[in-house]
C-alpha cells in the first residue's frame, strides 16, 4: 500500500495544471467512411462496425457480442452429450443471453 500511495503521489505531482475536460459538440458528425474496431471485454472480443455518410446519424452500426460466437460453437460441441452434461457445458461457456437477444 505504501508503494501504491507513492505511485499515486508521483502521478499527481506530474499532472499538468488547468482544466481537464474538453468541449464536445452536442452532435458528433463522423467523417464519411467505414470503420471496424475490436475491443476486449469481460467475455471476449466485442466487434463494433460503423458506416457513416457524414451525416448526424450513422448509416449502419453493428455491435457483435462475444457470446454470439460461443453460442454458435455449441452446435458443434453439444451433440453426443447427455442432457446433464449439456447444462454444465452451457454453464461453463459463460454465455450472456441478453447480448444475443438483441
Amino acid at each position: 500500500m505504501r508503494q501504491s500511495n507513492r505511485m499515486i503521489r508521483q502521478c499527481l505531482d506530474g499532472m499538468p495544471e488547468g482544466g481537464f475536460t474538453a468541449k464536445v459538440p452536442k452532435v458528433l458528425r463522423p467523417p464519411a467512411g467505414e470503420v471496424y474496431a475490436a475491443v476486449e471485454s469481460s467475455r471476449g472480443e466485442t466487434g463494433i462496425h460503423l458506416v457513416s455518410q457524414g451525416g448526424d446519424t450513422p448509416y449502419r452500426f453493428h455491435y457483435k457480442a462475444p457470446s454470439l460466437a460461443v453460442l454458435q460453437a455449441l452446435e458443434e460441441i453439444l451433440p453426443g452429450h447427455l442432457l446433464a452434461d449439456v447444462v454444465m457445458i452451457i454453464g461453463s461457456t459463460d454465455i450472456m443471453l441478453g447480448e444475443i437477444d438483441r
